[in-house]
Order: structure tokens, then C-alpha cells, then sequence
């Protein structure tokens, strides 16, 4: 068991929980190692899933490997989830489970609700999940300094490029290729070029 998830346990036993479902992406990577940001993380008792559909479950069987890949099927979220709750907690007491209230729409919550019924407690969670992010290991210093020497080369490059009469969008577009054939995965956000009269305009 990786760090990170045995992290995530150690939250479910503070807390007192019988497990938690997390649905940031971002969350979701950091604890999984699944990039797909379509998909819950659920851990319940002593063991850990990943719920997506057909499209992800290979790649979520490549980067999560200490973790079970559910198909949701035609089922969906939150069938599954109930599904294995009642597979993985016998006995009538009522299940605690700790979600991600910041990232969870109204839709999602309300669907797992009504499947899980009163025998489930949704338990919020807040940012405890998110802080676990806060403190970075020497890996992630290390990629954020690479990600970093590369914004800085791309920036070098694209101000000895830009030219008058260029579009916002070219030059947009030349910085992101230059950052993505330095090694850059994605962009952080999207870019933001303005110049002259459109400089308020950010």
C-alpha cells in the first residue's frame, strides 16, 4: 500500500468512518495514480477501488495498480457503490461514509443518497482530504522545479517569437506546442496572451 492511500485510512479511522468515497479528480490522482478524472475512488474496510466506465478501465488497471477496477456498467455510480457496501459490510449497523462535499454536484449527492438509503450516512468530509496535498514529498518538489524550467524556457522562447500583426491565438497556440515539446503533461489553465488595448481584457 502506497503512503498516500494508507494516509486516506488513516483519515477513515480518525474520523471513525467505515470508508469514503472521493470524487476530485485531483484527489482522485493523488491517491489513486488514475489520471482519468472520470471516476470515485471508494475504499471501504481493507480494500480500495477505482469506479469508472469501460472507456477508462484499462487505464485505471495501468496507473492504479493497488487498487481494485470496478466497470460500472449499466449500473452506474451509485448502484455500484451500493453494491459493494453491502458485499463488504455485513452486519445492520448503519455505514458511515465519508464524501467529498466541496467537489460533489447536487445531482451526484442526491443519486447516492436515494440508492444508499438510511442504512448509509453520508458523512462531509471538507478540505481533510485536500490537505493531505499540502505537504509536498521531495518527488513532487522536484517535478514542480522541472515544470517551473520549463515555463521559463517556454517564456524565453515565446517573447523572442512574438512579431506585430501575430493574433492573440498564435501566439497562445506556439506557447502551449513549445511547453508541451518540453515535457509539460497539460496546461495548468488556459492561456492568457492580450497586448495593447486588450492588456484589461486578461
Amino acid at each position: 500500500m502506497n503512503d498516500r492511500l494508507q494516509r486516506l485510512y488513516n483519515i477513515i479511522k480518525e474520523k471513525d468512518l467505515d470508508g469514503v468515497i472521493l470524487t476530485d479528480g485531483y484527489n482522485i490522482d493523488y491517491i489513486s495514480g488514475y489520471k482519468g478524472h472520470t471516476g470515485m475512488l471508494l475504499v471501504v474496510n481493507d480494500t480500495s477501488y477505482i469506479l469508472t466506465d469501460s472507456r477508462y478501465t484499462e487505464q485505471a488497471s495501468l496507473e492504479a495498480k493497488a487498487f481494485e477496477i470496478i466497470d460500472i456498467g449499466m449500473d452506474g455510480y451509485s448502484k455500484t457503490v451500493k453494491r459493494i457496501l453491502e458485499d463488504k459490510i455485513e452486519d445492520s449497523h448503519t455505514v458511515s461514509l465519508g464524501f467529498e462535499d466541496k467537489s460533489i454536484s447536487y445531482t451526484q449527492y442526491k443519486a447516492l443518497s436515494d440508492a444508499l438509503g438510511a442504512s448509509v450516512s453520508l458523512v462531509e468530509l471538507g478540505d481533510v482530504v485536500n490537505k493531505l496535498r499540502m505537504i509536498k514529498s521531495q518527488d513532487e518538489i522536484d517535478l514542480i522545479a522541472k515544470a517551473e524550467a520549463i515555463g521559463d524556457e517556454a517564456f524565453n522562447h515565446i517573447i523572442n517569437y512574438i512579431e506585430v500583426g501575430m493574433t492573440e491565438k498564435q501566439v497562445a497556440l506556439e506557447l502551449e506546442y513549445v511547453m508541451k515539446s518540453l515535457g509539460a503533461d497539460g496546461l495548468s489553465f488556459d492561456t492568457i496572451v492580450a497586448s495593447g488595448m486588450r492588456s484589461a481584457l486578461p
